[in-house]
């Protein structure tokens, strides 16, 4: 019989070195620790810090990888701009003549338009400072829009808002006190392995795991139990469960009184599931199992992936868990992926404020996918300001009209959709480059000291808008840059740390001299806490069940489409890390359209044919990839090569063959083959 241990990896390396640097990774949110190892200033090898009490050694291969990223190649190193998007670009080797050039044009921008024909994309990879940067810019420049997947937008409704009032669970070195862990639209596995292998160890503790997603994921492999459910129906999932626990009063009414408990539970009494089954793609049996597993196997985790955050009915996890007085125990609660970080307004100490928001305007949040977009009902928008990819990953359905803007600008690292359609060019500093205050998933505040000086044409997002703001008379509101062009960031931080109650005490140079991780939630790290922390979350908001538990598209047979195609943004990374990293986009081109063997077998298409995707209201090509990790009738695709976003909750009708055979032959065969 085979014996299995555990690797020993061995401290330190073997590479010849001449000094170290400690700091904090920060490929996702986990926040852990690293040891870089430099010889003259360039980085030779990259170690998991042994010491380090969230990580304590354990380091990804996204933490290591990164490295290749800094001397890329394909890596934008110089500013460059063009007048029109045919045309060649021209590069400058001086960060601040592209910054006059990028300023002159915003001013005729601000002559010939109105204030909200600007629209500012802050893709999270862009860095949590370009995102406050850009509020705040927004804010004097007199827009609303302002839109991140992981911050939320201008308006306040969605992403990490809720922090300010719910306390989230202990950090993931304590789920191995947890009985059950519920995985909720993440592949943990992929996107967060150093949390995913404090799972495991739960795991081997007697600890259960339940992941339920759109397709089979890396995570689910290694659940206990998987559920695999329609997109853009996760939150949903949640209301079913509590609807069942108050039905069967497997509830904690004492954990967490609800201030009109009769009429909130009477809510989910009143919901009527009609349509559940088909809307969320589990069986009311199937659900029922799943919620009575987690009366009886508590406390409970739910760990629930950042794109949640974009869905109507979020609140739901954290109040499940406090109804059920898993918050508070030790190895349960709620704990959102990459969401960590303590809600600010960074434009309140302005007098200049944005025009009112859009709030629940008839288009949606544009980083949403849960519905249509009319021509009529788009906002016009002249001038797009984008961090990162976000045109290519977030930005529907604003990718098809950037090439009629007037004016669309890309701060960001590496040749993407975004690029491609940008005037101006602005190429943004690695995280390895910069000294950042790093907030992790567990709720805690570390400083992350750069590894390398940048590069000399690249900056920061604080610098890009910093340097903006100053030639646009607005410096007084970005007090941050120094005579000598750099940023003050302790400075910084100190002032966006002290626009929330929960970090306002915390002393950033005691953070930064001390290199140790310090809470700032109720319930964060075990260490330092301040009292504000500790005495100032407000009662939890619990959302009311909504009317009906149905929605979108009927599932019913479709002769002329028969298959359902599925796109799900990813924030967390995993395969979408390929849209970030080019030397990953070899693993997994975006062209590929992923398809159930069975599907395939029927059609005659295997892995790296030519097909042609088609429906009412898509239509693409790609390369096929056969894989069981899609179900039977249903083929996926990544949404930055679909011609316009596929509302998520929905799903689309299509038809799939290959190249060469004709539609009516594909569906012949679809037809006929076995349910």
């Amino acid at each position: 019989m085979l014996a299995l241990y555990k690797l020993k990896r061995r401290a330190g390396t073997r590479k010849a070195f001449d000094h170290t640097m400690r700091t904090v990774c920060q490929e996702c949110g986990g926040g852990c620790g690293l040891i870089a190892y430099l010889k003259e200033n360039r980085i030779v090898d990259i170690q998991g810090d042994e010491s380090h009490p969230i990580s304590r050694g354990r380091l990804c291969a996204r933490g290591t990888a990164f490295v290749q990223g800094i001397g890329h190649p394909e890596r934008i190193t110089l500013p460059a701009s063009r007048n029109r998007l045919q045309g060649a670009f021209e590069a400058s080797d001086n960060w601040e003549k592209a910054l006059d050039h990028l300023a002159k044009r915003l001013r005729r921008m601000q002559e010939r338009h109105v204030p909200e024909a600007l629209m500012i994309g802050c893709d999270p990879a862009a860095g949590f400072d370009f995102y406050i940067g850009a509020r705040r810019f927004a804010a004097l420049w007199k827009t609303p829009h302002v839109y991140s997947p992981l911050y939320g937008s201008s308006t306040g409704n969605t992403g990490n808002t809720f922090f300010s009032a719910i306390p989230c669970s202990d950090p993931c070195s304590e789920w191995i006190d947890s009985g059950t862990l519920f995985m909720i639209n993440t592949d943990l596995a992929v996107s967060h392995p150093v949390a995913f292998g404090w799972a495991l160890d739960a795991r081997q503790q007697g600890a259960k795991i339940i992941a339920a997603d759109t397709r089979f994921t890396a995570t689910m492999s290694k659940a206990d139990r998987a559920l695999v459910i329609h997109p853009g129906t996760g939150n949903d999932l949640g209301l079913m469960v509590m609807k069942m626990l108050l039905a069967e009063n497997r509830h904690n009414p004492q954990a967490a009184p609800h201030k009109d408990s009769p009429a909130w539970q009477q809510s989910y009494a009143d919901m009527s599931a009609a349509g559940a089954e088909s809307h969320i793609g589990l069986a009311a049996d199937e659900i029922k199992q799943l919620m009575r597993f987690l009366a009886d196997h508590a406390p409970v985790t739910l760990i629930t992936g950042s794109q949640l955050a974009l869905e109507p009915h979020y609140t739901i996890w954290p109040a499940l868990a406090a109804v059920m007085g898993w918050t508070g125990a030790s190895g349960g609660g709620w704990y959102p992926l990459d969401s960590a970080w303590p809600p600010v307004d960074p434009a309140a100490d302005l007098d200049e404020m944005p025009t009112p928001p859009l709030t629940g305007g008839p288009w949606g949040h544009p980083c949403r996918a849960d519905g249509e977009y009319p021509e009529s009902e788009v906002p016009t928008i002249r001038t797009l300001i984008a961090g990162g990819d976000w045109l290519g990953r977030y930005g529907a359905p604003f990718g098809s009209r950037a090439k009629d803007m007037d004016l669309t600008v890309y701060y960001g690292r590496f040749p993407d959709q975004t690029r491609s359609s940008a005037h101006t060019v602005l190429p943004a500093a690695m995280w390895a480059e910069t000294d950042v205050l790093c907030i992790s998933n567990d709720g805690v505040i570390q400083w992350a000291p750069r590894i390398v000086p940048p590069r000399d044409a690249c900056r920061s997002g604080l610098g890009f808008w910093s340097g903006l703001a100053r030639r646009l008379g607005w410096e007084t509101h970005f007090p941050w840059e120094t005579s000598e062009g750099d940023i003050d960031r302790l400075g910084f931080y100190e002032w966006m740390m002290g626009l929330n109650p929960h970090t306002a005490a915390l002393n950033i140079e005691t953070i930064v001299e001390n290199q140790q991780p310090v809470a700032w939630a109720p319930s964060g790290l075990n260490g330092p806490e301040t009292e504000s922390a500790t005495n100032s979350a407000a009662p939890i908001d619990f959302p009311a069940a909504p009317a009906l538990l149905s929605a979108g598209v009927p599932r019913k047979a479709d002769e002329a489409f028969p298959l359902w195609l599925y796109t799900d943004l990813s924030a967390e990374g995993g395969v979408e890390s390929a849209g970030w990293y080019p030397w990953l986009a070899e693993l997994m081109p975006d062209e590929m359209i992923h398809i159930h063997p069975a599907e395939a077998s029927t059609l005659g298409i295997a892995t790296g044919d030519d097909i042609l995707l088609t429906g009412a209201r898509v239509k693409m090509s790609g390369r096929a990839y056969v894989t069981r990790t899609v179900p039977r009738r249903t083929v996926w695709a990544s949404p930055r090569i679909s011609t316009r976003i596929i509302p998520a909750g929905d799903g689309q009708r299509v038809l799939v063959h290959k190249s060469g055979q004709t539609p009516d032959e594909a569906r012949k065969l679809l037809k006929v083959m076995a349910p």
